[in-house]
């Protein structure tokens, strides 16, 4: 992952933050890194607790789908002889109603699971 795409990613999570509370929307930041240590996270227990938090099925669901294909084996790009797990930070934004309750994760790239 580049540095620029971590500045603009950033970037873009800190204006939404800010221009929703120039609007007084509540608003929360879920960041998931899917790197090698995530794959030994319980993913059973973090999506109850994700759901238990007040995010609906269906994004606990969308969420799951995500997890299961951006940890899978990546192809040596250096040759090395070694494959490696994804490395690169998969960020989305629960974008939450006024009433507090999240509608919807967003990732960064615009793209909705609805």
């Amino acid at each position: 992952m580049s540095l620029f795409k971590v500045f603009t990613a950033t970037a873009t999570v800190i204006n939404d933050i800010v221009t929703s509370l120039d609007i007084k929307q509540y608003c929360s930041a879920l960041f998931i890194d899917l790197s090698k240590a995530f794959h030994t996270v319980d993913h059973d227990i973090l999506l109850h607790k994700l759901q238990s938090s007040g995010l609906d099925e269906k994004n606990v669901v969308a969420a799951a789908q995500l997890s299961k294909k951006s940890i899978g084996p990546v192809s040596d790009q250096n040759n090395t002889g070694h494959s490696h797990r994804a490395s690169e930070a998969l960020w989305y934004r629960l974008e939450e109603r006024p009433s507090q309750q999240p509608s919807s994760i967003r990732p960064i790239d615009g793209s909705y699971f609805e």
